[in-house]
């Protein structure tokens, strides 16, 4: 689950594709998951635009409806407005990065850096392209189990 921020929604951050037929486009999803916290984007591949999907909260039962789903990439999973994901105050907390290096340096090497000086503290870093290749594989290998290749 990722939550985004007022102002990362602002930027609208991800493509969005699939949208539940009570939006015309990309700008009128980022709205309404600002302003409502029942709607989530979800990957693709992850039920239908429109459905409801019910999560185990804090509370109980939390319900949302799926506004859109986002390109495979970056964000796999569950990506919701910061009113949204309040529901999962006692849920294990992470956090996740994007940083963007200078042109003259090496992406591995700065990942590399990154997860040497943090590992006292569990953090993982990777460049763009490793997590790009790493949802590529994951979602072939999904493909691959309901033989969508021959």
């Amino acid at each position: 689950m990722f939550e985004l921020s007022d102002d990362a929604i602002a930027t609208r951050p991800l493509h969005l594709v699939r949208f539940d037929t009570r939006f015309g486009n990309a700008d009128q999803v980022w709205r309404t998951m600002q302003a409502d916290a029942q709607w989530i984007i979800v990957p693709v591949g992850f039920g239908f635009a429109g459905d409801n999907v019910v999560l185990q909260g804090s509370d109980g039962s939390v319900r949302f409806k799926v506004a859109a789903h986002s390109e495979p990439g970056i964000l796999n999973g569950i990506i919701g407005s910061h009113a949204a994901m309040q529901q999962f105050t006692d849920a294990p907390l992470g956090l996740s990065l994007l940083v963007e290096a200078q042109p003259a340096i090496d992406p591995k090497t700065l990942a590399r850096t990154i997860k040497r000086s943090l590992f006292p503290q569990v953090v993982q870093a990777a460049t763009m392209r490793e997590v790009l290749d790493q949802g590529y594989r994951f979602n072939t290998a999904l493909l691959g189990m309901y033989g969508f290749y021959g």
